[in-house]
C-alpha cells in the first residue's frame, strides 16, 4: 500500500530531534494517521532525497541583547512588596544577507528554494544523515549546483557521510562546464575508517575521479535532446517530442 506523509517544519531541526530521541531511545509509531517533525525524527530511512537551494548566501552578523523584565509580589511586615528582576539574553541577529550566485528572488515563497536563506548542501548532508539507515542499501541522493562540488565533498565528509557516485549534467554539447550533478552518498561505516588510516587510504583527488561519472548532455548543439536524455525521459515514462 502506497503511504504519502507530508510534515511542515524546518529539516534542520532534524539533527537536533534525531539525536536526542536517540538518547531518550524512544521511537514513534510511524503508523499514526497524524506524523509530526518529532515522528520523522524518530524513523530511519533506506533512502532519502534533496533538492537544496542552488545558489550560495553569505550572511553578516553581530550580538544583540534583550532584556525581559520579571515582576513578581512577596509578603511583608508592611504589606506586599513588589520587586521585578532583569535577564538579558544575547543572541546572534542576522545585519544583511548578499547572494554570491545568481540574483534576489523577487517572492518570498520561492526565495528559499532558489538561495541558501534556510541552510545549504552541509545543512542537507547533516539532516539526512541523521536521519538515514545504516543498512549498507541505504542512499541519500542530492543534487547540487556543479559550482559548489567542493562544499558538497566537505559537507559529506563532516556529515559522515561517503560519495559513492557523482552524475554531472550539461546542458548542452560543447559547453565545456556542468550545470548540476547528482550525488549518490551512504552512511561512512568502521571499515571506512579503518582504510581511511590505512595504507589503503587513496588521494583524495583520486578518489573523487573514480567517483565521477561522465555528464549527461541533455541537448544536441542544433538544440535537439541527445539520445541519452531522450533514455532517461522515457525511462519515467514521458513522452519525446522531436
Amino acid at each position: 500500500e502506497n503511504d504519502v506523509r507530508i510534515v511542515q517544519g524546518d529539516f534542520r531541526n532534524l539533527v537536533s530531534l534525531s539525536s536526542r530521541r536517540s538518547k531518550e531511545n524512544e521511537e514513534e509509531d510511524g503508523n499514526d494517521a497524524t506524523w509530526t517533525m518529532e515522528t520523522v525524527a524518530s524513523q530511519r530511512f533506506d533512502l532519502i532525497t534533496g533538492t537544496p537551494p542552488y545558489f550560495r548566501v553569505d550572511f553578516k552578523s553581530s550580538n544583540s541583547q534583550s532584556t525581559n523584565t520579571k515582576n513578581s509580589v512577596t509578603g511583608g511586615s508592611n504589606g506586599n512588596n513588589g520587586c521585578s528582576s532583569n535577564t538579558t539574553t544575547t543572541y546572534e541577529a542576522i545585519t544583511s544577507a548578499v547572494i554570491n550566485q545568481g540574483g534576489m528572488p523577487t517572492s518570498m515563497q520561492s526565495a528559499p528554494a532558489r538561495c541558501e536563506f534556510r541552510g545549504g548542501i552541509e545543512a542537507y548532508c547533516l539532516a539526512a544523515s541523521s536521519m538515514l539507515s545504516p543498512a549498507p542499501h541505504a542512499r541519500f541522493v542530492v543534487c547540487e549546483n556543479w559550482l559548489n562540488d567542493d562544499r558538497v565533498w566537505k559537507g559529506a565528509n563532516e556529515a559522515g557521510l561517503i560519495i559513492e557516485t557523482v552524475w554531472p549534467v550539461m546542458g548542452r554539447v560543447g559547453k565545456g562546464k556542468n550545470l548540476f550533478a547528482v550525488y549518490v552518498m551512504r552512511k561512512r561505516t568502521l571499515e571506512d575508517d579503518t582504510k581511511s588510516k590505512g595504507k589503503e587510504r587513496m588521494d583524495k583527488g583520486k578518489v573523487q575521479e573514480e567517483a565521477v561519472r561522465p555528464p549527461l548532455v541533455v541537448r544536441e548543439e542544433n538544440g535537439k535532446w541527445t539520445k541519452e536524455y531522450q533514455e532517461v525521459l522515457q525511462s519515467m515514462s514521458i513522452p519525446v517530442v522531436e
